[in-house]
């Protein structure tokens, strides 16, 4: 398993709310995935990372950057040939560097950046501090999902896997080609064997992990 820290030059300019679907065109093109939007792909990456929410979008005051993780030895190989043509990912917004970071399976807790919320079921409101009975529903889809995606793949999934919800975050609306998704960020304690927990960290935790979210750091 790989995780990949791009960083992006310094930049004045404000990202709009609605970069989303550029970014992941992008990331599309830049790890050479044919099945963009879909639930299950080799990888899982991150929105733009350090911002600060304004008015009218993120500032920066240091560097912006996103990152990249996979157990594919493939889109590893396509993100090194492709990155040397793909630097600028918008006006004012260029890849300067990347690194590879320790990805830790014995971490106590892991939770969510502040740009790649977890998207759950529509169902719920996250417009207000989740009640132990939506606390407890959020953290049995989230199994359930991860299960999904396990069986999709042919994965051997532990039966005993929890996720237990430690700490609510700050909640975000996502505007997405102008359809609103609900998104939470939390801090969560995974329980499992290694296997699954590798699987779980690469391929993300809800929905729309194709395209930014649910990245666990």
């Amino acid at each position: 398993m790989i995780t990949i820290l791009v960083v992006l030059g310094k930049t004045n300019k404000l990202l709009g709310y609605g970069y989303y679907h550029v970014f992941h065109g992008y990331m599309s093109e830049l790890l050479g995935n044919d099945n963009y939007g879909t639930e299950l792909t080799d990888y899982v990456y991150s929105n733009i990372c350090g911002g600060r929410c304004t008015k009218d979008g993120f500032s920066f005051n240091g560097n912006p950057y996103f990152y990249i993780r996979t157990s594919c030895e493939n889109v590893w190989g396509n993100f090194l040939k492709n990155i040397k043509n793909k630097k600028c990912i918008f006006d004012g917004f260029n890849v300067i560097g990347f690194n590879v970071i320790d990805t830790p399976l014995n971490k106590k807790y892991y939770e969510t950046d502040a740009s790649t919320p977890i998207l759950v079921s529509k169902k719920y409101n996250f417009c207000d501090n989740l009640s132990s009975e939506d606390i407890f529903s959020t953290e049995k889809y989230l199994v359930n999902s991860v299960t999904k995606k396990a069986n999709d793949s042919g994965f051997e999934i532990d039966p005993n896997l929890s996720i237990k919800i430690v700490m609510q975050r700050n909640h975000r609306d996502i505007n997405y080609r102008g359809v609103i998704n609900k998104g939470r960020n939390f801090k969560m304690k995974i329980d499992c064997n290694d296997s699954t927990k590798e699987f779980i960290l690469t391929h993300g935790l809800g929905r729309s992990t194709s395209c930014g979210f649910g990245f666990l750091i």
